[in-house]
């Protein structure tokens, strides 16, 4: 502090308190005196080491307050500008002045405005003010009310999904945010855990996340978390590493962790070797020192049991330990039994059904008392309730069961057929197309592959005698050959030869795995092996009459793209997919020489991110680029909703393959149809394309239906399967694809069993209860930018600038807004990017924020307008000409008020334990249970409660006299009117009393206590069901693991701030009702007290 004058405004380094007043220096010059103005009735003075004192200027708007000793009186004013130490100050009833600065005093940042004490010295702003900046502050009350504390959620640029909302609540809601998400392919769970991580980074500026995902979806999952969560807000506290590296993280361990394809990590702890020991454990280590851990899995817990553990152990490593595999299976068997019977209690069971499944469940539950009420209550009312009565109560018993036994309360599940309606379009839709090879010689290759086939077979003919047999040397170079063929005669050919001079070809590295080009190039031949060969080759030694295989996408291409240039639509986008990189290559080459570079674009390994990038935005946003080419790389995590037409050139033999590829498409989110494609070979009867293509079309039914919760059935039959394709050929395969589809039906059941059990359901009372006020409050956008804009742009004076889009805004300050330059710098650096009110445009538009509670603009607006004390306070005289002729004028206050659930007595016990990192979900269960309400009392003067009549006459808004109104404000030259009737002393006295009667009438006032006690007795009920439950489950869980414990000391201060709520006075007005209109005046017959 260098030569700073008393009386200057300072702040101190050290705290964040802001401005101050310098009222003294020690005689050693070490220590200075910092007075902290917060109202005109509290001052602090703290001192602090000298060189942590800094001056500082008032910014332009800056609240100030005076006190005028000729009058005894405070008044309050807006530095303008400072000149020699002098401040010019705008006053409400005089013109601007010059005030020394020794002589003006400044609220600090800690403060809170009592609106009483500016009204006392008759501070007040117009009714202009005022209504706006309700209108604004009810908005946020609104927006809290109906994201019940979650800001991450409402302020997402996401579709509200019943399931997704779902997920979103549970995990939110609870102190302990350690999950598995796992719902099936396609249901959104990147957009779960971006709100997630959107809400936890709100929630707390300290905290850190880590992102694992497979290095090819870091830029996609990059991406998607900017675009539609804003994460870029956060800077520096989101990071990411692949799946493949994040052994080599070297960053401190992060609060949150999450991981994409978990299941692929989780296996690292199955695995004997000693390196991939040694990164599960450093993956162990991430996951259970963070305090939010995510871990992302469509993968079934059926048929694969040891994998899940592992992910489980990540989750829970106390209740779920690695040794102890048979433990698990026995519960994931006992869950299955469960979920039979609940399979047939559904809602439309029929009441035989229903009386044999209450049989079932209380013989298997035979100790828990919820249970065993409801079902009591269903048995009476099976022959009494309605249709409507009876479904909701077996729903209800169907949730109770779900979430007190499932497989582990903190994972949560959708299964695509109970969102199946959110799918508004999908692969079911539209017929599968099959397109036969024009190519003639195609017919003669798949006779002599299946020459070939029993050949080979016969040359190991003892060896398959076996029925364990699944596989052999022949066997596994005539199913290269197979997938050769299926693609490329080009690529067939260099497979072909390779086998012919035991030599492998360069070009084939990478394309195969080593391990198989390694047998073509070593294996002894069979006996005739080489002839056939040979033959092979000859087929292809003159090219196809009719047109080949590359000539068939074209063709495909082209009539797709004319059928929408004779509909007048825009070009489809058509995405095709092959196996291999080099097919994916060739094709490119190929469709660019014939439809132009700009029209087609590639995806495949060995692409740069940037590269891969640029051509799918460019296949997502270009017009011009109709076709994508992907090889295999394009068949996992990528999202290509967007795509009309599907083209498999080529079938894996993999059917999860082929799922992960059509799953690219059919996601939930769809706003189109598409179509489906498939070279299906020759037509002919020895067609081993076609073949496999009828088992992925008749036996396992993927092109209608997904098969992603089949994945480790399919995985398990697939060497039968193949065994019986290589034995006996083609007729071998229909006879397994019939056997699929018979057996695939029973394994549907089976997995339905273990997962109904596990799913959760979004149309539960509180979950639909939550998401319908939701909804209903995002349904008219408009109406939420009318109640803002006047605000910021009418009362701040912001300037509003329209974007790009019609929907997209910027608000601006300019020298003429009133917000102190201070604050308005940090509000500048927030509109970085447009925004707009619509989730619909926010979701279509890039580069675009939602304007909702929790997006920074939007925040720090509210938190200046609860610390400025403009538009709190305001005073009115109403001329009521049907009073003509009265004698007397009525005076009074209304008074303001916001209620909510009072966090001092969690916030105390949270303290005491010294553990702050679960308050956030703490609180928002008060706001779960007692939202934020805005509640008004009208007293007269004297403090007495207004009747019905002068409610009646100022129900009405405010009608300003001068645009045709009753309506005059009391500001500047009419203060007199309050002044000549009131004394200082005594106007102060009135206004102090009219807060203190307020606030003993509204706490007295039997609705407000009703409400107080309906919403107690709703959270006492909710906290009194969780702990019973938790006793059932700890009860049944002793078997595997250690309890978990009820808060109990938690949930009664919750309890106790939901009972007694927070009640603050946020505006008050001063009112007066006359006969006679208010003039400048002050003469009698200008109106009058």
């Amino acid at each position: 502090m260098v030569n700073i004058p008393v009386g200057s405004f300072v702040t101190v380094l050290s705290n964040s308190r802001g401005i101050g007043k310098l009222t003294s220096i020690s005689p050693d010059k070490q220590f200075a005196q910092v007075t902290y103005f917060h109202s005109i009735h509290k001052q602090e003075t703290l001192t602090y080491p000298v060189k942590e004192v800094k001056a500082t200027v008032l910014k332009s708007q800056t609240r100030c307050y005076y006190y005028f000793a000729k009058e005894e009186r405070w008044i309050m004013g807006r530095a303008l500008r400072v000149i020699d130490r002098e401040y010019e100050v705008d006053f409400p009833d005089t013109f601007s002045k010059y005030i020394p600065e020794k002589d003006l005093l400044v609220r600090c940042e800690d403060s809170v405005p009592i609106p009483t004490d500016v009204l006392s010295i008759l501070g007040q702003e117009t009714a202009f003010f005022h209504i706006r900046r309700t209108n604004f502050l009810m908005t946020l009350m609104e927006q809290r009310a109906a994201a019940k504390g979650m800001a991450g959620l409402i302020s997402s640029n996401i579709s509200l999904m019943p399931h997704q909302v779902e997920v979103v609540r549970r995990v939110l809601e609870d102190p302990v945010p350690r999950y598995l998400l796992a719902d099936e392919v396609g249901l959104g769970k990147t957009i779960e855990t971006g709100v997630i991580l959107r809400q936890m980074l709100l929630d707390d500026p300290r905290m850190r996340a880590l992102v694992i995902v497979p290095s090819f979806l870091i830029t996609q999952w990059n991406e998607e978390l900017k675009h539609r969560f804003q994460i870029e807000q956060f800077e520096g506290r989101v990071e990411f590493t692949s799946v493949e590296l994040f052994h080599s993280y070297s960053g401190s361990y992060p609060d949150i962790v999450i991981i994409d394809e978990a299941h692929e990590v989780a296996k690292l702890g199955l695995t004997s070797g000693i390196k991939e020991k040694g990164r599960y454990e450093q993956l162990k280590l991430l996951c259970h020192r963070a305090h939010v851990l995510l871990l992302l899995s469509a993968t079934p817990v059926l048929n694969n049991e040891h994998e899940f553990l592992s992910m489980l152990h990540l989750l829970d490593p106390d209740n779920y330990k690695l040794d102890e595999l048979d433990a698990f299976r026995r519960k994931v068997t006992f869950r299955q039994e469960v979920g039979k019977s609940l399979l047939s209690f559904r809602e439309d069971s029929k009441p035989f059904m229903l009386k044999r499944g209450i049989s079932n469940l209380r013989s298997r539950f035979n100790n828990d008392p919820i249970l065993e009420s409801h079902l009591v209550e269903l048995e009476i009312g099976l022959d009494r309730f309605g249709e409507e009565e009876r479904r909701d109560l077996i729903r209800r018993i169907r949730v109770h069961i779900s979430e007190t036994y499932r497989l582990h309360r903190r994972m949560l599940r959708n299964r695509r057929e109970n969102v199946q309606d959110l799918f508004r379009h999908s692969r079911g839709e539209n017929k599968v197309t099959e397109e036969f090879d024009l190519d003639e010689r195609t017919v003669q290759l798949h006779k002599l592959l299946d020459e070939y086939r029993y050949e080979a077979w016969a040359a190991e003919r003892e060896l398959w005698k076996e029925v364990e047999t699944r596989e052999s040397v022949n066997f596994r170079i005539w199913l290269t050959l197979i997938e050769a063929a299926g693609c490329d005669e080009d690529l067939f050919q260099k497979v072909v030869n390779t086998r012919r001079a035991k030599k492998v070809e360069r070009s084939l590295d990478g394309v195969f795995p080593d391990e198989i080009l390694t047998l073509l190039a070593s294996s002894p031949y069979f006996l005739g092996e080489l002839e056939l060969l040979d033959r092979m080759i000859e087929v292809f030694k003159y090219p196809s009459e009719e047109g080949d295989k590359k000539l068939l996408l074209l063709e495909i291409i082209k009539s797709i793209q004319d059928k929408s240039f004779r509909n007048r639509e825009i070009p489809k986008k058509i995405i095709i997919f092959t196996q291999f990189t080099r097919v994916c290559e060739d094709l490119l080459e190929y469709l660019r020489h014939n439809l132009g570079t700009e029209t087609v674009g590639a995806y495949h390994s060995g692409m740069e991110r940037e590269e891969i990038e640029f051509v799918t935005n460019s296949f997502q946003n270009n017009q011009s680029c109709e076709v994508l080419i992907c090889d295999s790389t394009g068949e996992v995590g990528r999202n290509f909703q967007f795509a009309d037409h599907m083209i498999h050139y080529d079938l894996p033999l993999s059917p999860n393959r082929l799922e992960q590829r059509i799953g690219r498409l059919d996601r939930l989110g769809r706003t189109k149809p598409f179509q489906m494609s498939v070279l299906t070979g020759p037509d002919a009867t020895v067609n081993f394309q076609f073949a496999w293509h009828n088992l992925m079309d008749k036996g396992l039914d993927i092109y209608r239906s997904s098969i992603s919760s089949l994945q480790f059935f399919v995985d398990k039959h697939m060497p039968t399967i193949l065994r019986c394709l290589y034995v006996h050929g083609i007729e071998g395969l229909e006879v397994e694809t019939e056997n699929i589809r018979l057996t695939i039906q029973e394994e549907k059941v089976n997995i339905a069993e273990q997962q109904v059990i596990d799913e959760i359901d979004a149309r539960e009372n509180q979950a639909t209860s939550f998401l319908e006020q939701l909804v209903s409050y995002e349904r008219n956008p408009q109406k939420i930018q009318d109640s803002v804009e006047p605000w910021i742009c009418e009362a701040l004076k912001f300037d509003k600038i329209r974007g790009t889009h019609f929907s997209q805004v910027l608000y601006e300050g300019t020298p003429s807004t009133l917000v102190p330059r201070s604050h308005l710098q940090t509000l500048h650096d927030q509109m970085n990017i447009p925004g707009c009110f619509s989730r619909e445009q926010s979701i279509d538009l890039k580069n675009t924020k939602l304007f909702r509670i929790g997006e920074p603009f939007f925040d720090t607006l509210s938190e200046y307008l609860r610390w400025d004390d403009r538009g709190q306070t305001y005073a009115f005289w109403r001329t009521v000409p049907s009073w003509r002729g009265r004698d007397q004028d009525w005076l009074g206050f209304r008074l303001h008020y916001i209620v909510e659930g009072d966090t001092e007595p969690l916030n105390s016990l949270i303290s005491s334990r010294g553990d702050d990192n679960q308050s956030k979900a703490y609180r928002r269960l008060l706001d779960k249970f007692f939202e934020p309400t805005y509640i008004s009392i009208l007293l007269d003067y004297q403090g007495n409660i207004a009747n019905s009549t002068y409610r009646d006459l100022l129900e009405t808004p405010f009608f300003d006299v001068e645009e045709g109104g009753n309506d005059t404000n009391i500001i500047k030259e009419r203060l007199g009117r309050i002044r000549s009737t009131f004394s200082s002393g005594t106007w102060e006295n009135i206004c102090q009393k009219a807060a203190e009667n307020s606030h003993r009438y509204l706490l007295s006032d039997t609705s407000f206590q009703e409400l107080c006690k309906q919403n107690t007795d709703r959270a006492r009920s909710y906290f009194g069901y969780m702990k019973t439950q938790l006793e059932l489950r700890n009860n049944y869980e002793s078997m595997w693991g250690k309890k978990e414990v009820f808060d109990d000391e938690l949930y009664e201060v919750i309890l106790k701030g939901i009972e007694n709520p927070k009640v603050h006075l946020d505006a008050a007005g001063f009112l007066v009702l006359s006969d006679k209109p208010l003039r400048k005046q002050t003469q009698r017959g200008g109106g009058r007290f």
